[in-house]
């Protein structure tokens, strides 16, 4: 019994810190006319490696007439992930930043290339 409750307190404690971690990212990604109509792979790939970390980010829909609204990212490309006051451009940027950087994922060291 007691190890239900310490269990279940520990759910409640890392929803709690998990909301706090992902409230804070914000992807911006390519959309058509319809703003519910998301085409680009690039983006996609983003929301499926998010999803597999199980984090959750606010989605900016942007029509290429609007990607001007992603400068602060220093490119013109999409998708942007925004953490905090992280700028990452790049889908395999973003994923070694969501696997490798944040979020307890492997050691903080970049991986060489393959020879």
């Amino acid at each position: 019994m007691l190890f239900a409750i310490l269990l279940g307190q520990w759910r409640r404690d890392w929803c709690t810190i998990n909301l706090m971690i992902t409230s804070n990212l914000t992807l911006y990604e390519l959309a058509g006319a319809d703003p519910a109509v998301r085409f680009s792979p690039h983006c996609w790939t983003v929301v499926m490696a998010l999803a597999h970390k199980g984090l959750e980010a606010a989605r900016v829909p942007l029509r290429f007439s609007d990607i001007h609204k992603v400068a602060f990212s220093g490119q013109a490309l999409l998708p942007v992930l925004t953490h905090g006051t992280e700028i990452i451009g790049d889908s395999w940027r973003i994923a070694l930043h969501l696997l490798l950087d944040a979020f307890g994922g492997f050691a903080r060291s970049a991986p060489t290339a393959r020879s």
